[in-house]
């Protein structure tokens, strides 16, 4: 499953209040039109490792097009892309930077990976 990260810079400052709804329709804009899309917002469904691994097996023998994950700037996410996206994630009620929202997504990928293949990474709750 090759992964690929895609930028999105919007101009503006902080206090901009067209700079998320840009940003938004950026990050559609960035995705394949028959992506999985996949919003990450404190307000989504949480997933425990195994069940996010599960869920991508899934998606990968079922979906035959790219699953996309939307991680919003300092200013969170547009509620458009939130709206759009077939699924919305949380890694939890706590608000999250979004370079650590990015490494946390990565490594949860890699985790939900070793899983499937069977790598001796992730360790189950006991």
């Amino acid at each position: 499953m090759p992964i690929r990260d895609v930028p999105v810079r919007t101009p503006g400052s902080a206090d901009d209040v067209r700079r998320r709804r840009l940003e938004g329709e950026r990050l559609l804009g960035a995705a394949p039109k028959t992506c999985w899309g996949v919003a990450l917002d404190s307000g989504g469904r949480t997933r425990s490792s195994e069940d996010l691994s599960a869920h991508l097996r899934r998606l990968r023998d079922e979906w035959p097009h790219p699953i996309v994950f939307y991680i919003g700037s300092d200013l969170g996410l547009d509620k458009g892309v939130v709206e759009r996206s077939r699924e919305v994630l949380s890694f939890g009620p706590m608000t999250l930077p979004h370079e650590l929202a990015r490494l946390v997504l990565y490594e949860q990928l890699y985790r939900a990976l070793g899983i499937q293949e069977g790598i001796n990474y992730h360790r189950p709750r006991f």
